[in-house]
């Protein structure tokens, strides 16, 4: 259940940039009317007039204005209009002027409305938005991009060179949108409309017209720009030609892909070998006490090597009668520390290590140092890790055991691939293939799919080598962080929010790529890194029934003649709290008969949980487990709102 509430969390964080906030008010922008004239100093003049429908109480509205290639907004008014007001003639004597603040690149219109229509104006002026070569003069500028919010509706940009209407319809205006359509008439010069702009989608047009009309404006570069922007313009429309005529095969890709990633994801939760453990009976509990207790906490983590397969590890070695385990009083520093324990645990070497796995050797080989009497032996407080007091008192003390913790972490993690090898594991769990075939043949192929979609939506093709580059690295690097479960679905959420950033337009096909990520990303969280083999499944289930009853108290370790085993079975599987509440009162009265795991069982709980808690946690946080330069782009941007 913790699962899938997790999923579903993770589901709506992906969603989250853009799904609507439900509110309890809300406003729309009806109509918007806007008239820029390009000054003979470069300058640009704009007035605009926005129909406003509050549903709610609102403050104000708001205007924002990109700081892109331009030398600054020099002044900015607003006004509230009667609702008759057209912008092709007014009367500006019936305006109420408005109080302006700006907010960096915002300017709020303070106005109070509360559930109405309004109609409001602006008048601002940007310095310098207007270039000059020495060939052509140029507006290249962009009114809404993605910092806009809000749906636009019936909008309408008119935009002229003042007072010279000869130079204006002698130039040529380009359209960079999504939407709409940019013609030229006789009375309007030239004039955008689209009845619906979506919030994030940009509208920006590339004005060429006669550089004599810039008579009071310094020359931005006096070097010919005219047919460098033009060849500017016809590889862009080719472009977009081109990704016209892709688009109807792209959407068939995208609709495919979709639901291939649903049967894919379909898949991994009716996944077939969860199917066969679900059919498959349990194992008796005589055949779980059977197998020692690396083993069984293998198969119950489902090939999980974590830092608490050490003690699991040492308990399996106790068990073959390879060490023997005995209560010693903790070190100096823990007896000096009042949250550790004041006993701990040694395993000292008693056999020749010859028959041992090579993990098994490796851990002797690692962990166990001789003592004074020449005997091989390891204690639980022989750890390199700093105490909990240690931390919060003697922080100096962090770089005295800084580089043995290093070390022995580099160790452990040789380990854990020694473990993952070895024949006796393998028998049990295995990586998981689909796992591997989807990061090796399913990433290229969502890395390709990924540019296709990124090269509908890019504003040049340049984003798309971008893109690719950095795919392709977080694709090589994902390599190294395999045994890593959530290295596959960060991966693609990566993907996903960087096309998102700096993807343009978009439209339903990218909307199904999307949402196929976003499955496949879910698919990715749910794919096991390993899973069990049929042979393990009986006493996956057993084992699992062996906790159930732990945590319920329902199990008695006294009845059963391996009662010693069974408690380094609980210690391995990390039931520490479920023993210490519910078991250690119930011991009898005469322990002299009764091993050593029965008698000591609350000082073993204490040195292994301890051990646990803060040495094993710590190794967990500290990385381990699974031309002319005529053109610099264009300036302007922004968007409308209310506050």
């Amino acid at each position: 259940m913790k699962k899938v509430l997790y999923l579903l969390c993770v589901f709506l964080l992906l969603f989250i940039i853009r799904a609507p906030v439900a509110s309890a008010k809300s406003f729309s922008i009806d109509k918007v009317d806007i008239n820029a004239y390009v000054m003979n100093n470069g300058d640009l003049y704009v007035e605009e007039l926005y129909t406003y429908s509050f549903s709610g109480n609102y403050n104000g509205t708001t205007r924002t204005i990109g700081d892109e290639n331009h030398t600054g907004v020099q002044y900015f008014e607003g006004y509230l209009a009667p609702m008759d007001t057209d912008l092709s003639q007014y009367d500006n004597s019936t305006f109420k002027s408005l109080k302006v603040e700006r907010d960096d690149l915002t300017f709020k219109i303070y106005t109070s409305s509360e559930n109405e229509k309004k109609k409001v104006f602006y008048r601002y002026l940007v310095k310098g938005a207007a270039q000059k070569y020495q060939d052509t003069g140029q507006l290249y500028w962009r009114f809404f991009d993605d910092m806009n919010e809000t749906d636009l509706h019936n909008l309408s940009i008119r935009f002229i060179l003042d007072g010279d209407k000869d130079a204006t319809l002698s130039g040529k205006a380009y359209l960079h949108s999504p939407t709409g359509k940019l013609s030229k008439s006789d009375d309007k010069g030239f004039v955008y409309a689209t009845d619906l702009l979506q919030a994030h989608d940009k509208v920006e047009i590339r004005f060429l017209f006669p550089e004599t009309f810039l008579k009071n404006a310094p020359y931005t570069n006096n070097k010919p720009a005219l047919a460098e922007f033009q060849a500017e313009e016809a590889t862009y429309t080719d472009r977009i030609m081109k990704r016209d005529k892709a688009l109807p095969t792209v959407e068939k890709i995208n609709v495919f892909a979709l639901g291939l990633t649903f049967f894919f994801l379909l898949f991994i939760v009716l996944y077939p070998r969860r199917i066969y453990r679900l059919l498959l009976s349990k194992t008796s509990l005589h055949q779980v006490q059977e197998l020692d207790s690396f083993l069984l906490s293998i198969i119950e983590r489902k090939g999980k090597v974590g830092p608490n397969a050490i003690s699991a590890a040492l308990l399996r070695l106790r068990q073959k009668g390879i060490v023997a385990m005995e209560k010693v009083p903790s070190n100096a520093i823990y007896r000096s520390d009042d949250s550790a324990p004041d006993y701990t645990f040694r395993f000292t070497l008693l056999t020749d290590t010859g028959s041992l796995n090579a993990f098994e050797k490796y851990l002797i080989e690692w962990l166990f140092k001789e003592d004074a009497d020449g005997t091989l032996a390891f204690s639980l407080d022989q750890f390199p890790f700093l105490t909990k007091q240690q931390r919060e008192k003697n922080w100096r003390l962090e770089a005295d055991f800084s580089s043995r913790s290093k070390g022995f972490t580099k160790r452990f993690k040789e380990w854990q691939k020694i473990v993952r090898k070895d024949p006796e594991v393998k028998q049990f769990v295995a990586p998981n293939p689909v796992r591997k075939y989807l990061t090796l043949v399913g990433i290229p192929l969502w890395i390709s799919w990924a540019c296709l979609n990124f090269w509908m939506i890019a504003e040049d093709s340049l984003d798309v080598g971008v893109l690719l580059f950095l795919l392709l690295i977080g694709f090589i690097v994902l390599l190294f962080n395999q045994n890593r479960r959530a290295a596959l679905p960060i991966y693609f959420i990566f993907g996903f929010f960087w096309i998102e950033r700096e993807g343009g337009n978009t439209d339903g096909a990218y909307l199904l790529f999307v949402f196929a990520t976003v499955l496949l990303s879910l698919t990715a969280l749910l794919l096991p890194m390993n899973d069990i083999k049929r042979k393990a499944a009986p006493y996956y289930k057993g084992v699992r029934a062996f906790k159930k009853d732990v945590k319920s108290g329902e199990f008695d370790f006294h009845s059963s003649h391996s009662e010693e085993k069974w408690y380094e079975h609980a210690i391995a599987l990390g039931l520490f709290i479920p023993l210490l509440i519910k078991y250690t009162k119930t011991l009898p009265e005469d322990l002299s008969t009764l091993p050593l795991m029965t008698v000591h069982v609350t000082e073993l709980l204490t040195a292994f949980h301890y051990t646990h808690r803060y040495y094993y946690t710590h190794m967990q946080s500290s990385g381990f487990g699974g031309g002319s330069g005529s053109s610099s782009g264009s300036g302007g941007g922004g968007g409308a709102g209310a506050f």
